[in-house]
């Protein structure tokens, strides 16, 4: 997704769907995480958990990934111990005026954010400042509209066997997570009694109560980050900072049918500095271990603006006796631009074992070089654009119909793998 000329204080907001069709990864040798500088704020992490799905969210912008960053972290269907996605994140790139280097941040395999919101704005993203990491406000906030303070009892139970907590506790968090909605900050939530203002405590109206989260969502998940810590955005993929304050929003509903099999992702990327960003890419990113992580298939369609993997046979080693699932990654709503809402413009995979496409180096500005070849629709490490078997170019890798067996599909040119 190219969105041109980025400027002053210009916000983007993208939403995301998250789909899982059915459907651990439990520990496949990889060691991709590799963080630094984690966050000392209490709480860094809180689950999604409302419906069929059980991931976790981190306020640095890491996702999907267990508690202890070691193994896959998204867990379908919930209670059965069973993951298909590893990790995930949300990345940026783009070049600033008078540097010739272009700036990939946002979170992959590591992250190149640091929790809080940036405090000014209209200076160099040098000159700017960041709330302090540690402060008691710079946290992860989670709440329920069924679910705060003086509220009636809520069957807990469940949720404390699979966050490993007590019931006490969990409630504990989200009423003081309803009482301390940072709203103010740019967290959604229902404004009942209409006075543009959030207020926490319940109305005895129930149509004039300010609800917390995105309005009819059965959980919502919310936290600010930025990227002015430039020891992460160089451990990450080598380059400096660009100057931008991210709004991470995440919200499921407790439904049966297909909206019990996915959550929404939704973030709004602001730039707080006096410089306008050019030739400015967004891109969704997600290390998949469809159920055991050898034998999964990726691909694309265009139409539906929806990235997918998939497993490469009827039975997957973790999954089974259950069938294997298939994730998918729908774009939902992405920048307008000249008045048009984008949808996806180019979709890319990397393969481990994969020479040609192969996972940009961590650390090496290299990386942000790499990752700007794949957002723009290019094999990473040489920027040329996808051909598939055909020698037909295109910037959508993989775009054919695995249902019908037309098109590209992943397993023509790599077996199924990692």
């Amino acid at each position: 997704m190219n969105i041109k000329k980025l400027s002053f204080l210009l916000s983007l907001v993208l939403v995301f769907a998250v789909y899982i069709t059915f459907t651990n990864a439990e520990g496949d040798g990889k060691n991709k995480q590799n963080s630094v500088n984690k966050p000392l704020g209490t709480p860094v992490r809180a689950f999604l958990d409302i419906n069929q799905i059980l991931t976790v969210l981190k306020n640095d912008g890491i996702s999907d990934i267990d508690v202890n960053e070691a193994n896959s972290g998204l867990v379908y269907p919930k209670g059965s111990g069973k993951t298909a996605v590893y990790t995930s994140g949300f990345l940026w790139g783009a070049y600033e005026p008078g540097d010739p280097q272009v700036r990939v941040g946002g979170t992959a395999y590591r992250t190149g954010l640091q929790p809080g919101k940036i405090t000014n704005s209209g200076l160099p993203w040098n000159q700017l400042t960041a709330e302090d990491p540690n402060a008691e406000n710079v946290r992860i906030f989670r709440v329920r509209p069924d679910v705060y303070p003086g509220g009636p009892s809520v069957d807990l139970s469940q949720d404390a066997t699979l966050e490993a907590n007590s019931e006490s506790a969990i409630r504990t968090q989200y009423e003081t997570d309803w009482s301390n909605w940072p709203a103010a900050d740019g967290a959604p939530y229902y404004d009942g009694n209409g006075n543009g203002i959030y207020d926490p405590i319940p109305d005895p109206v129930d149509s004039l109560r300010d609800i917390p989260g995105i309005p009819g969502a059965d959980q919502t998940v919310w936290f600010v980050a930025n990227d002015l810590d430039p020891s992460r955005t160089q451990f990450m993929y080598g380059a400096n900072p660009l100057g931008i304050e991210m709004q991470a929003t995440f919200w499921a509903y407790a439904q049966s049918g297909p909206l019990g099999s996915m959550y929404f992702r939704k973030y709004r990327i602001i730039n707080k500095t006096n410089n306008s960003f050019d030739s400015m890419y967004v891109s969704m990113w997600s290390d998949v271990d469809d159920g055991n992580a050898t034998d999964d298939f990726a691909g694309c369609d265009t139409t539906l603006s929806l990235g997918f993997c998939y497993n490469a046979s009827a039975t997957d080693a973790t999954y089974n006796p259950l069938p294997p699932p298939a994730v998918g990654f729908d774009f939902f709503q992405g920048p307008i631009s000249g008045g048009d809402t984008l949808g996806m413009t180019a979709y890319y995979y990397f393969a481990r074992g994969d020479q040609s496409v192969t996972d940009p180096t961590q650390g090496d500005i290299q990386g942000s070089n790499q990752f700007y070849n794949f957002f723009r629709g290019r094999i990473g490490l040489t920027g040329q654009i996808f051909t598939d078997p055909n020698g037909r170019p295109t910037t959508f890798a993989l775009d054919g119909d695995p249902q019908t067996g037309t098109g590209w599909l992943d397993g023509q040119q790599i077996s199924s793998g990692d």
